[in-house]
């Protein structure tokens, strides 16, 4: 099953962003990872990347992560990272998100993760970034 959580600290899980397009309220971290996949991040105006960190609260065992650009397909370059003993561990990459990517890769135990947007036509935007825990 997919890690779902919405973005609230009582869940535990915390989202993190590079930036927000300010004064764009309907553009911002919490819905990364609010399961909705009509609304969206954004970047800063005029930006070309950027990342996005999930962090679970606590260690989980994690062999999978879906992606989701909505309506925008605009990145062409990304590494999906996890945090491990304090350095960043490479877990998958790839050209394209565009709708419903999904990643599998070598289970790993770790509470945090990121995916980082390194190249973009626009402005880079996530509609979902979810985890998928191994069972």
């Amino acid at each position: 099953p997919e890690i779902r959580l919405p973005v609230s600290a009582k869940a535990g899980v915390t989202v993190a962003v590079s930036a927000e397009w300010a004064g764009r309220p309907e553009m911002v971290k919490a819905h990364v990872n609010d399961g909705d996949f009509n609304t969206i991040w954004g970047g800063p105006e005029n930006s070309r990347g950027g990342w996005v960190q999930i962090d679970l609260g606590e260690e989980h065992e994690i062999n999978g992560a879906l992606l989701d650009e909505g309506n925008f397909f605009r990145v062409f370059k990304f590494e999906l990272q996890a945090q491990v003993r304090g350095a960043w561990k490479r877990l998958a990459a790839g050209s394209t998100i565009g709708r419903n990517k999904r990643l599998a890769f070598k289970p790993i135990r770790a509470r945090v993760f990121c995916v980082v947007l390194q190249e973009s036509t626009d402005v880079p935007v996530l509609s979902e970034f979810q985890l998928i825990e191994r069972q």
